[in-house]
């Protein structure tokens, strides 16, 4: 006799990047309140250049998968002076990135944000 195995997963640990489409809204809910995370990249010269990145911890609410989600400045203002005290948590939302204004350093992506009832 054969038997099946299937473990039950406690924790992901390690979670795909949830995507933002210009213009294609997103439907998520927040787990946990948005972290700065250590971002590591190359400069032109090929060294380390460090910094910072915002990640929010979200469940796609369509089909319900864990993502990690890149979190720009536009949108983390909106949400931190909107909801305090990462009062978003545990909370529903529409989001659009929209096309981008300026350009260069300087241009930036606005969103709309929406909370939502399922």
């Amino acid at each position: 006799m054969s038997k099946t195995f299937n473990p039950k997963i406690v924790k992901q640990l390690v979670l795909p990047v949830l995507k933002m489409n210009v213009d294609e809204p997103i439907y998520v809910k927040f787990i946990d309140a948005v972290m700065e995370k250590e971002k590591v990249e190359k400069d032109e010269n090929g060294a380390d250049k460090h910094g910072t990145i915002q990640i929010g911890h979200v469940i796609e609410l369509r089909d319900g998968e864990e993502f990690h989600m890149v979190i720009g400045s536009v949108l983390l203002s909106t949400l931190t002076e909107s909801y305090v005290d990462a009062s978003y948590v545990d909370k529903c939302f529409m989001i659009t990135k929209l096309a981008k204004k300026g350009s260069g350093a300087r241009g930036y992506h606005p969103y709309l944000l929406a909370e939502i009832e399922l």
